[in-house]
């Protein structure tokens, strides 16, 4: 990773009642993928206010990490962190239905059978 973003999953309160969310890159595009576990929104969401903040902390925090999915809220006086993960799901749930995307995604996660292992007994 080291400290670079490869994907955005947005979510939102709206997002999560319409069981929708979004794939977005580092430039605020979408990505041409849909989560394995919701619909893709009828609306595309504008960039949050604080989004290169939250770039900045995220290029900061996961320098020396292989892979961590960071969860940012954003507030009117700026991003809040409200949880940093290396190991999203244990690693056993794929985010889309693109296996091209999961592998792309993953390709720099170093993670090992036997964590992979344990993940199923935690």
């Amino acid at each position: 990773m080291g400290g670079d973003v490869r994907a955005i999953g947005v979510g939102s309160p709206l997002y999560r009642r319409e069981n929708t969310m979004v794939f977005m890159d580092r430039h605020w595009r979408p990505l041409p993928v849909r989560s394995a576990t919701q619909d893709w929104p009828l609306q595309l969401p504008p960039a949050p206010l604080h989004f290169s903040a939250m770039l900045h902390a995220v290029a900061r925090l996961g320098a020396e990490l292989s892979f961590a999915r960071f969860d940012f809220y954003d507030t009117p006086s700026g991003p809040v962190l409200g949880e940093v993960t290396v190991s999203p799901h244990g690693g056993l749930i794929n985010p889309s239905v693109a296996p091209a995307f999961n592998r792309w995604l993953a390709a720099p996660w170093h993670l090992s059978p036997w964590a992979r292992w344990q993940a199923i007994w935690v």
